[in-house]
């Protein structure tokens, strides 16, 4: 990775707590047509030299389905591989969410010459519904970011979260929390 251990361990004790880790997708096609500069079998190595060198920072890792290139089993690699991490306890939180290819972007004009635009029309570009055309459905698509907010429903993730109540302000925080994920679920309902 681009940080060492000893970089993590200033940020902790700098009191960072939350760390976005872009992992995007557990297919190293997608990962180098991103230019993401990472390999796949790289990200949980890291991710347990953060956790060993600073237990206190939280990494928060961001996935994305509805690539025109990935295929269904590549969709689902990448939620069994998130699934993996918070079975691990290598990750502490997620973002799903279906890829958007904004205006400006690399992706926008490589979907634009390819044909891959589903619609133009701005107000639908809110990461909630696909635009892209993919070989994986709608439907799917949904349902796999469902899948994927829904992998972090481990025992483990539950019962760190109740053990880590303190005070009221914890459980507001959670249940703050719960609202928004509960809410997460219901945007990527099914069609």
């Amino acid at each position: 990775g681009v940080l060492k251990k000893a970089d993590y361990q200033l940020m902790a004790k700098a009191n960072f707590r939350f760390l976005l880790f872009g992992l995007e997708s557990a297919s190293q096609t997608t990962l180098n047509r991103l230019n993401k500069g990472i390999k796949i079998n790289q990200v949980e190595p890291e991710l347990k030299i953060i956790k060993a060198s600073a237990g206190q920072l939280e990494p928060h890792v961001t996935c994305m389905v509805g690539y025109p290139w990935e295929s269904l089993a590549d969709a689902q690699k990448t939620v069994n591989f998130t699934k993996n991490l918070f079975k691990q306890g290598l990750i502490s939180s997620l973002q799903a969410t279906i890829i958007i290819p904004y205006p400006g972007t690399k992706l926008f004009a490589q979907a634009k010459k390819n044909h891959w635009l589903k619609t133009l029309d701005w107000n639908k570009y809110d990461m909630s519904q696909p635009i892209l055309k993919s070989p994986v459905s709608d439907k799917k698509l949904m349902a796999l970011t469902r899948n994927l907010y829904l992998s972090c429903l481990t025992p483990q993730f539950i019962l760190k979260k109740l053990f880590s109540v303190r005070s009221l302000t914890d459980i507001k925080f959670l249940i703050r929390s719960a609202q928004k994920f509960i809410g997460q679920l219901l945007d990527f309902s099914l069609l």
